[in-house]
């Protein structure tokens, strides 16, 4: 199959959102829970917005990386490792259940 841009979106979206954002908004609306509807609704929509927000930036900031790297084949090359690297070592650590050992940054 052929995918374009579009589905190439969707598909990022999905992975964006991921397993994690139930969670998160769950416990989001129930702090703003204390504060009535109104305050939920707000809560909510800000998460929304940061969400999309956030995912679309850091998927900018990949494309135009690799898309950069793509000119010198090393380059791409080295990011494309590092990156898998990066990847596979943090998603371990969480798998392992040690991702508090991380900098908050990256979620510890």
């Amino acid at each position: 199959m052929n995918y374009g841009r579009a589905s190439a979106f969707v598909v990022g979206m999905i992975h964006g959102v991921g397993a994690e954002t139930p969670t998160q908004l769950v416990i989001f609306l129930a702090a703003a829970g204390a504060g009535g509807r109104a305050v939920g609704e707000v809560v909510l929509a800000a998460f929304i917005v940061g969400l999309l927000t956030s995912n679309s930036l850091i998927t900018l900031g990949s494309a135009v990386g690799f898309l950069k790297a793509s000119e010198n084949w090393k380059v791409y090359v080295s990011v494309a490792i590092v990156t898998a690297c990066f990847s596979l070592i943090i998603g371990s650590l969480f798998l392992l259940g040690k991702g508090s050992i991380l900098p908050a940054i990256f979620g510890g």
